[in-house]
């Protein structure tokens, strides 16, 4: 959004992920369509996280190589957990599940969303 950007570029876009609707009315008017993009800015709170937290207590999957290799980065979160791992009839049960558009079966299901 254009509150978005305009924060970004007076800010810096980690200030912004962290204290968007705190920089002012023009953030603060549209705080919620822009925290829904905030919440997945995950590398602006890494270092955060870090501070608190030991490296042993965090995991940080890039999302592009769950995508690439699901079943890997599954086996990789469950070792780190520390739980057992998946029997083949359970890695073959989610070879099957279909990949799908959330939003395209939600549109097919409920129709477009209104225009404003």
């Amino acid at each position: 959004s254009a509150a978005w950007h305009s924060c970004a570029s007076r800010h810096g876009v980690r200030p912004c992920a962290l204290r968007f609707e705190g920089h002012g009315p023009e953030q603060a008017d549209v705080y919620y369509h822009c925290d829904q993009l905030i919440k997945g800015m995950y590398s602006a709170f890494l270092p955060e996280w870090q501070a608190y937290f030991a490296p042993q207590r965090l995991l940080v999957l890039p999302s592009s190589e769950h995508f690439a290799r699901p079943m890997r980065s599954t086996r990789l979160v469950w070792r780190w957990l520390g739980l057992r791992e998946a029997s083949q009839q359970e890695e073959a049960d989610a070879r099957r599940v279909k990949e799908g558009d959330e939003l395209e079966q939600t549109v097919r299901r409920h129709g477009e969303a209104p225009a404003h």
